[in-house]
Parts: C-alpha cells; structure tokens; sequence
C-alpha cells in the first residue's frame, strides 16, 4: 500500500526537519520542543491520509489502482457509478469485506478519502443488514446488503438497479454468506428493494 509508505517517509522526514530546526534555535535542548515537533509532524501526516495530496498530481487508469494505493486486501468488486466507483475487496475474514468509493475524474480515478464516502441509513431487518452510502453530495449511492441466514437471495429495486452477488464460505462450519451491492443514480424516501419471486416480472 503506496499512500502509508509515503505517509512513513513524511513522518520520518518531518521529524527529522523539525529536529534540526530546533537544533538551530534556543531550544535545542528542550524535550517539550522536540515532542512538539513530533507532534505537528503526526498531525500533518495524518490531515494528508485524511485528504490525499497525490490527487493534485496523481490519476489512475482504473478504480482498482486507485484503491490499491491507499488500501489493502484482493479487490473482489467494482461498482461503478456516474461520478465515481464502489471498490470492495476482501476483509480479515470469510465474512467481511473493505470498501472505498474512489471519485472518477474525466476517463481516470482518483485516490478515496475519508470524506467522499456518507453513510445515508443503515437498518437490520432480521438476518438482513442494509447499508446506504453516497459519494459527497452527488446522485451516486451504492447500496450494501448482507445477508446474514447463508441462502442466495435474488434481489431488485424500483429502479431497475443492477445487484451484484459476493459470497463467502466458510470451510469450518461449511456455511456461506452473500452480499449484494449495486449503484443507484439518486435515491429517496420512496426507494425500495425486495426480493423477485417467480411471478415478480424481471426487469
């Protein structure tokens, strides 16, 4: 992962900067100079993770380099939106999964930032998890739903969105489960999602 190797290297070289200003001043022996500068140096590493300065200078051909940059684990899913894309990998285990929305910018992508991503509901329906998210303040949502009882659902909205299917096993207790993301171009109070049946119309 690119973006915390660099963030390693600024941190070591802020550091080592603001030692040798200090060095220079009347301060050179102060403990509590040096644990400032140290401080800053953390702050100012982590204000850049937070919002990527390599978007001033960096694109990328495709979402999955854009989320391999500052991300870790095997990219699984790409949803991809109007304005940007929904980029999910795999997690620390059979069951979980990372995502990153990563903004597109003309034909290329860009690195995804803390604040490209809004967390719009979240609700438990029995087994069922649904997440909404949405990128800044654009039309682009990606829906999330987890489905916790390992049975395959077949799933459509009112909108005539795409759903694509992830599923994990677990090769302990033999179990398996889904979950399904999909872009939709604007979303609300009235957005609904259910399962088709075999008399529910394909769309």
């Amino acid at each position: 992962m690119a973006l915390v190797i660099s963030r390693v290297l600024a941190l070591l070289l802020f550091s080592a900067l603001g030692i040798i200003v200090i060095k220079k001043t009347k301060y050179c022996r102060s403990r509590k100079a040096m644990l400032f500068s140290f401080v800053v140096s953390v702050l100012l590493v982590t204000l850049s993770a937070l919002v990527p300065i390599e978007n001033i200078f960096l694109k990328f051909s495709n979402p999955k380099n854009a989320y391999n940059y500052s991300n870790l684990g095997q990219v699984e899913l790409i949803v991809d939106g109007k304005l940007s894309s929904f980029v999910v990998a795999k997690g620390s285990n059979a069951y979980n999964y990372n995502f990153s929305i990563v903004p597109k910018c003309g034909n290329s992508w860009k690195i995804g930032s803390a604040f490209d991503t809004k967390i719009i509901s979240q609700r438990f329906l029995d087994d069922i998890v649904v997440y909404i998210y949405r990128y800044r303040n654009s039309s682009d949502y990606f829906v999330s739903i987890h489905n916790k009882d390992c049975s395959e659902l077949l799933l459509e909205d009112d909108r005539g969105s795409k759903f694509h299917t992830l599923s994990s096993s677990n090769s302990a207790t033999g179990e398996t489960v889904y979950t399904y993301y999909a872009y939709v171009n604007s979303i609300d109070d009235q957005y609904k999602v259910f399962e088709k049946t075999p008399d529910t119309p394909q769309s």
